[in-house]
């Protein structure tokens, strides 16, 4: 084989070699090229299926919730005798949603929330409706929820075969209604004896003043185990928070007090209401008996005539008192030199107190031996 021969077969083969290189770094590049076209689609489909599994579940959750809402606002009415959506009073119970939260505003008591346990306070709106059918009225309740970018539409009918008075309306915000006890508890439903209630009237016994005071409040149904509680309570004044007692030492100064209190029962369940106590003066009253020490004949005589209650400050006057009698009008004492002659004298001696309250009675004296 000639040189030149062999030197064209090594070049050819040199050639072939670079070739087949080549043709390898391609491929990889390409294929790496593949992979991260097929990395990017997968973590962008996870990354969807990721997102779209939590927008279901929190619609899920808000759907959930908002079940939930409905069923309490069915519980609350749904032994009413009487309902309104266009107007109420303070002797209706009120339901309305305030900041996505169902509000309940019990009649004279404070306002307080369907749906604290509902962790999405779903109700961004709320919308009833009131229809008759047949003798009945149903009641169309719609709620629309929103939570975590999500919005979700429910509504429901309740039957409400206990009316008997109601005014109809229709897409309004607001309810009124006043339960009906007697059938609610005909019906299965809380009845007088299990509707937590306080015992005690609200207007409470008269505090006299500058005397000790107490009185009990009491509460039924419910689930019992009472604890009381207030927060505005005038200074002189403490609750025991299991017995209920209310005790203090009244202020010297007639004055009227308005409070809450609120009692809890063993279920956790709360009602609040207001009482009001009047702190009064004790009935101004003699505290000399009408027939007085007897005098003896040209002796000095002395006695004091005593008062209680009232205001205090005490002023006394005198009518149809003998000459030889005086009164001091702030002590009470009635003094004198008695005549030399035996005999009986009546008067009548007035108390006015500071708040120029006033009484009058008759007193009689004997003059003898």
């Amino acid at each position: 084989m000639s040189l030149w021969t062999l030197r064209s077969k090594m070049m050819c083969k040199r050639r072939m070699i670079s070739n087949q290189k080549g043709l390898t770094l391609i491929e990889l590049l390409i294929s790496m090229a593949l992979l991260f076209v097929v990395i990017g689609i997968i973590f962008s489909m996870h990354i969807f299926g990721i997102r779209s599994l939590s927008r279901g579940i929190a619609k899920r959750d808000l759907q959930a919730d908002m079940r939930l809402a409905m069923d309490a606002i069915n519980k609350e009415v749904r032994y009413s005798e009487e309902i309104s959506l266009t107007a109420g009073d303070s002797s209706y119970e009120h339901i309305y949603v305030s900041a996505n939260k169902v509000m309940v505003k019990p009649a004279d008591a404070s306002e307080r929330s369907l749906t604290d346990a509902i962790i999405s306070n779903p109700a961004s709106d709320l919308k009833f409706s009131l229809q008759t059918q047949g003798e009945n009225y149903l009641l169309h309740i719609e709620m629309t929820g929103t939570f975590k970018g999500n919005t979700s539409y429910l509504e429901t009918d309740l039957f409400l075969p206990n009316i008997s008075d109601a005014s109809i309306a229709a897409n309004t915000q607001n309810i009124y209604y006043k339960k009906l006890v007697a059938e609610a508890e005909a019906e299965g439903g809380p009845g007088p004896s299990e509707i937590l209630a306080f015992g005690t009237a609200s207007s409470l016994p008269e505090a006299i003043r500058n005397e000790g005071y107490s009185t009990t409040i009491t509460a039924s149904g419910g689930a019992g185990s009472y604890i009381f509680s207030s927060t505005d309570l005038p200074g002189w004044l403490t609750l025991n928070a299991l017995s209920g007692v209310l005790s203090g030492t009244a202020p010297n100064s007639a004055v009227s007090y308005s409070f809450s209190l609120t009692v809890q029962d063993g279920e956790g369940k709360t009602i609040s209401s207001t009482f009001d106590l009047d702190v009064v003066s004790s009935p101004l009253a003699f505290e000399t008996a009408s027939t007085l020490p007897n005098a003896k004949k040209k002796k000095a005589y002395s006695t004091t005539i005593a008062a209680s209650g009232g205001a205090g400050g005490y002023q006394y006057t005198a009518s149809g008192l003998p000459s030889w009698l005086t009164l001091n009008k702030t002590s009470g004492v009635l003094s004198g030199k008695a005549p030399d002659t035996n005999g009986s004298y009546a008067f009548t001696i007035t108390v006015t107190d500071s708040d120029s309250n006033s009484i009058s009675s008759p007193f009689t004296l004997y003059v003898g031996n």
